[in-house]
């Protein structure tokens, strides 16, 4: 990413292209290690997205050039004990990590499934943060 920060809607349009592509992909058993990467990415980006909507940085921190989920929602001034209404599906995807699509072993259909529920079901995180920090758009 250059210097400069890209505005919410970028960010946002940007996450919804993920999470598209992982729902596309999401049947695909051959592919889903690129489903699991367009779902991190898409939380990240939405994630990205409330951060810029509620810092309105002119230059991307350095400490958030980062694809750690849970660096991001920290940073977002969130923590997620067992009682916040996301616990269950934060659980789940602030596992999710970019090395992983480096690793050789197979991701099996329910490992992805499971973390694309968890991030954008109704009671998922990514619809969490756009309710709680983009209501406006």
């Amino acid at each position: 990413m250059n210097q400069q920060s890209y505005t919410p809607e970028q960010w946002l349009m940007m996450a919804a292209a993920e999470k598209r592509a992982a729902e596309l992909l999401l049947g695909e058993r051959t592919l889903q290690r690129v489903v699991f990467g367009h779902i991190g990415f898409g939380v990240e980006y939405t994630l990205k997205a409330a951060l810029q909507h509620k810092f309105r940085y002119n230059t991307w921190p350095a400490s958030l050039r980062t694809h750690d989920l849970p660096v991001l929602m920290a940073a977002l001034g969130v923590n997620v004990c067992p009682q916040h209404p996301i616990a269950a599906a934060w659980a789940t995807v602030s596992q999710w990590r970019r090395s992983e699509l480096y690793n050789p072993d197979e991701f099996s259909l329910a490992v992805v499934r499971g973390l694309f529920d968890a991030a954008f079901s109704e009671e998922g995180v990514e619809p969490w943060i756009r309710q709680n920090f983009l209501a406006t758009f």
